[in-house]
């Protein structure tokens, strides 16, 4: 393998320096010895400094003809440039290309018992061409695993021949357009609703920095801050959730959270639900993209964005189910305090969500080279904090109702608190192990109560569902238009219409814990993007006016099995597919749409063309053999697929990543 050139004099450097630290999951041992694999052209190297780089010294950078790409911890970053180009006098202090096998997460090299052998996640720089990553991927012995959950730089692969896996890696992690190879998690694997969590650092990298503390393992104090709630929880039960997730960092780690008095104030964590763009230049991008993102601790965030957290309100929040508030807070919290995301599949911090409970080992592990260890009291664990409530969802004419149930386990003093979704809270009288709250007030119509535990671990949550009907007979009626018996999607959408009301009303639905208001327009209602769990779903439509509510329940059964194969002799082929406008695979324009054309064709006939972006767009092109589609497009970069599928369901796919400026 080829030396760069200028690696060997910089090693003199290195060895007269102390050289900061570069903070990736498989460290530098022996920097100067590093390697790039055969070939002309321009290369992905990492060049560190002594210190964090000047504008002056990145523009003499990219004056040799680098092109940065991303920052790495501490004081060094991911460029491209010619692999015979002279870097000396610049004060790096390290530079070179990764070996492979620096790019293979060492859980897949050790071995770990958290890897599922045989799938593997691809991560390419940021600069790669997506189209030009599936090609390299499609021409090793390996399997494109199609997922449309996936984050644009990843590919999921698999690997059939389990002899020849560790060669096959090595082979794919020698590829300069590939950042870092890791695993797959489950659900991932088996195509359950992943979504992607933002991507700021490269997936190879550990840390951020040396957290809060500074450099060695300190205590850290940290306030926070409630700048702006979401509307679909109660105010209570978000501060609950967010606190708890607070909690579980600190069980670990001697991390002091404290109530704060401003947003803007030093080692303050703001907490912000937003749609769109909402000042911080990283726009959120609608329901099913990016869940929420987080600014990391100094030196890499600057005040008074350090270790912000915000959650993209126009995501489907709930607690317990998709999209699990705690779940995110939790994951976004480790983010906050200088961690990066995690390899491991059962981990919080891995990059794509999961529903989750608790922090995982590898989590703990990982906080705790950042900041001391929580000291552990002695004798005997104690049980968790328990609550029951003594009801499920009902039905009532009366304008209160009073609810009771168990607390036990947890320590010292348990309280019990309840919220409706009207905005009504109080206390429970709790005695020993039980509680009563007496006189809740309901709503006509849909209430839903979240009663709250509490005690010096933290908080634990239960939800109920009332309907409160009024004694005066409604005349409303209520039509749900019937859904598809089967789907393969992870979301759905319901309409119907509504007639005969008195006053104002509306409509809701609501699945196993989940629920929603839909939009209506005079008789007719739309509920959009109901989330489904793979089975059965069984949603049931509400309709309240002033008088009343009736309700209609539907079931909807979400497949992921792959289709059987087609018998032999039978149409494989995809179909051909072309897009003819834009020509290029690379584009750029000021416009907010841009209309695609192209052709498609196949023996057996063209079924349909559609169209997704990674930004959440998506949708069905207008004609087959000659297609043409008005796709929208963000600010930034927008990956767009093209695909075309024919009567005997194969598929072709095109992808063009337009710039909009």
């Amino acid at each position: 393998m080829k030396k760069l050139r200028w690696l060997i004099p910089l090693c003199f450097q290195i060895l007269a320096l102390a050289q900061p630290v570069l903070r990736l999951k498989v460290p530098p041992i022996a920097p100067g010895s590093y390697t790039v694999a055969p070939g002309e052209g321009r290369i992905h190297v990492i060049v560190q400094f002594q210190d964090v780089p000047t504008a002056i010294t990145l523009q003499a950078l990219t004056a040799r003809g680098a092109v940065v790409i991303q920052y790495v911890p501490d004081n060094a970053y991911l460029i491209t440039i010619d692999a015979t180009v002279d870097l000396q006098g610049l004060g790096i202090v390290f530079g070179g290309a990764l070996t492979p096998a620096q790019k293979i997460s060492p859980l897949i090299a050790n071995a770990d018992p958290a890897v599922i052998r045989g799938y593997y996640l691809v991560e390419f720089h940021r600069d790669v061409d997506p189209t030009a990553a599936r090609r390299l991927i499609l021409n090793l012995p390996v399997q494109l695993v199609e997922n449309p959950d996936l984050a644009t730089r990843h590919l999921l692969v698999y690997i059939p021949d389990p002899g020849r896996e560790t060669e096959i890696l090595a082979n794919l992690a020698s590829l300069d357009p590939v950042d870092y190879v890791f695993p797959a998690s489950t659900d991932l694997i088996q195509g359950s609703v992943s979504a992607v969590y933002a991507e700021m650092l490269s997936q190879n990298i550990s840390t951020v920095g040396d957290g809060w503390d500074g450099p060695g393992l300190n205590p850290v104090t940290l306030s926070y801050f409630f700048s702006h709630l979401t509307a679909l929880l109660p105010e209570v039960t978000t501060h609950a959730e967010i606190l708890r997730a607070m909690a579980g960092w600190a069980d670990v780690a001697q991390i002091t959270w404290t109530p704060g008095g401003t947003a803007s104030a030093n080692r303050a964590v703001n907490i912000l639900f937003a749609q769109g763009d909402h000042g911080d230049g990283f726009p959120f991008d609608g329901p099913g993209g990016t869940l929420a993102h987080t600014f990391y601790p100094p030196p890499l965030s600057t005040e008074p964005l350090a270790g912000d957290v915000h959650f993209d309100d126009t995501e489907s929040w709930h607690t317990g189910s998709y999209v699990d508030l705690f779940s995110v807070a939790l994951h976004e919290l480790g983010h906050a305090l200088g961690l990066a995301h995690s390899d491991d599949p059962t981990a919080v911090m891995y990059p794509y969500y999961k529903l989750t409970s608790a922090l995982a080992q590898r989590d703990k592990d990982s906080i705790l080279t950042l900041y001391a260890a929580r000291t552990q009291t002695t004798g005997p664990p104690l049980a968790p904090l328990t609550l029951t409530v003594n009801a499920s969802a009902s039905d009532t004419t009366a304008a209160s109702i009073s609810l009771s149930g168990t607390v036990t386990g947890g320590s010292g003093t348990r309280a019990v608190s309840w919220a409706t979704s009207a905005g009504e809270y109080g206390a429970a009288s709790v005695s020993g192990t039980n509680w009563t709250s007496a006189g809740i007030p309901l709503n006509i119509g849909f209430n839903s109560i979240t009663f709250t535990a509490t005690d010096a671990t933290g908080n634990v949550y239960r939800a109920v569902t009332v309907t409160r009907q009024d004694s005066i007979p409604s005349g409303l009626a209520l039509t749900v238009n019937a859904p598809p018996a089967t789907t393969a999607l992870a979301s759905i959408s319901l309409s119907g219409t509504i007639t005969g009301a008195t006053g104002v009303a509306y409509v809701r639905w609501s699945l196993a814990g989940s629920y929603g208001t839909a939009s209506t327009n005079g008789t007719n209602w739309v509920a959009a993007n109901i989330p489904l769990v793979v089975g059965v779903n069984s949603i049931t439509v509400r309709a309240t006016d002033a008088h009343g509510t009736v309700s209609q329940t539907v079931s909807v059964t979400r497949q992921t099995a792959a289709p059987p194969p087609p018998p032999p002799g039978t149409d494989t082929a995809a179909p051909a597919l072309t897009i003819t406008y834009p020509a290029s695979t690379s584009v750029a324009t000021s416009l907010s749409w841009l209309t695609f054309k192209g052709t498609a064709s196949d023996p057996s006939g063209v079924a349909s063309v559609t169209f997704s972006t990674n930004t959440g767009g998506s949708g069905t092109a207008s004609g087959t053999t000659q297609w043409s589609a008005s796709i929208p497009l963000l600010v930034g970069s927008n990956q767009v697929i093209v695909r075309a599928t024919d009567t005997a369901g194969n598929m072709s796919w095109r992808s063009v990543v337009v710039t909009r400026r």
